[in-house]
């Protein structure tokens, strides 16, 4: 079994794509039970990560936008910050 770095030590880009192939590997029909439930529970670990990334990414947005909201951030879509 290859090592594969921490969770904590990986860019957000290689956990978004550890999910997706996660997701690819459950939705095959002939997965295992056990390896399902293993890719789950890994699957489980990797979102909670790239959450924790995303949920400090947004605080810093908003500590440095100028009124300190998230009324600033464009939208998708939007062409021009409110």
């Amino acid at each position: 079994m290859s090592k594969e770095k921490p969770i904590t030590d990986r860019s957000f880009q290689d956990l978004e794509d550890e999910l997706s192939q996660l997701v690819e590997a459950l939705e095959q029909p002939d997965t295992p039970l056990e390896q399902a439930l293993a890719d789950y529970e890994r699957g489980i670990k990797v979102l909670r990560e790239a959450q924790k990334r995303l949920d400090a990414a947004e605080q810093k947005v908003m500590m440095l936008s100028p009124d300190g909201s998230e009324s600033s951030t464009l939208e998708p879509g939007d062409d021009e910050p409110e």
